[in-house]
């Protein structure tokens, strides 16, 4: 396989209301051989809550899409 270089970058979002932590993950690779050829792609997950308070389920998916848009 010809070199295959990626860039990535790791954004992480937590909202003081809740302190649930989200991770936004952008990946761009691209052949050496061919820099035309370029393979992208974002990434949203929830990844931890740092609250100490109960919490909804139901809000992760809310927040989640309120992050993406």
């Amino acid at each position: 396989m010809p070199p295959f270089p990626r860039v990535r970058y790791d954004i992480q979002c937590e909202p003081l209301r809740t302190g649930h932590v989200h991770g936004t993950f952008l990946d761009r690779r691209s052949p050496v051989a061919a820099p035309e050829l370029v393979l992208s792609q974002r990434e949203l997950e929830y990844l931890r809550s740092r609250s100490v308070l109960g919490h909804d389920q139901d809000e992760v998916p809310h927040e989640m899409e309120r992050i993406n848009d």
